[in-house]
C-alpha cells in the first residue's frame, strides 16, 4: 500500500480512541504502537547484524579534519534518535495522573520510568550502530 493509505489508517485509529474520550484507552492504544516500535526498532537491526564488520563501526570520519567535508547524514540519523528519546519523556507527565490516583508514593512509576527511559535509549543506540 502507498505511505498516505497508512497515514490515514493509523490517523483513523488515533481519532477513534480519541473519539472515546477515555483516558484509559488512550493509555491502552499508545502502549501498543510503543510495544510495536520497540519491536521493530529490535528486529529490524537484527536484519542487518549478519553484514556488521568491526572494522566499520571503528571508522572515524571527522568534518574539517583534513580534507573532509561536512556530511550531514550520520548526523540526521542521531538526531532522530535524540528526538525521539527526548519526546518519549513527555508521555510520563501526561500519564504521570493517572498512575499516581493508583499508587500515590509514585514509586513504582518512578522506576518503571526509568527502566523505560534507559532500555529506549538501549535500542535507540543499537539502531543508530546497526541501522546507521
Amino acid at each position: 500500500l502507498p505511505a498516505p493509505f497508512w497515514v490515514l489508517g493509523i490517523f483513523l485509529v488515533g481519532f477513534f480512541f480519541l473519539s472515546r474520550r477515555s483516558l484509559n484507552s488512550t493509555v491502552a492504544s499508545t502502549l501498543v504502537v510503543t510495544t510495536m516500535n520497540l519491536s521493530l526498532a529490535v528486529i529490524i537491526p537484527l536484519f542487518a547484524l549478519p553484514y556488521v564488520q568491526p572494522a566499520n563501526l571503528a571508522y572515524v570520519n571527522l568534518p574539517f579534519v583534513g580534507d573532509q567535508p561536512f556530511n550531514p547524514a550520520p548526523f540526521l540519523l542521531i538526531f532522530g534518535v535524540m528526538l525521539n528519546n527526548y519526546f518519549s519523556h513527555l508521555m510520563v507527565a501526561n500519564y504521570g495522573k493517572v498512575v499516581i490516583r493508583r499508587d500515590p508514593s509514585a514509586r513504582s512509576w518512578i522506576w518503571g520510568v526509568i527502566a523505560a527511559i534507559g532500555l529506549t535509549t538501549l535500542i535507540s543506540c543499537w539502531w543508530v550502530v546497526l541501522a546507521g
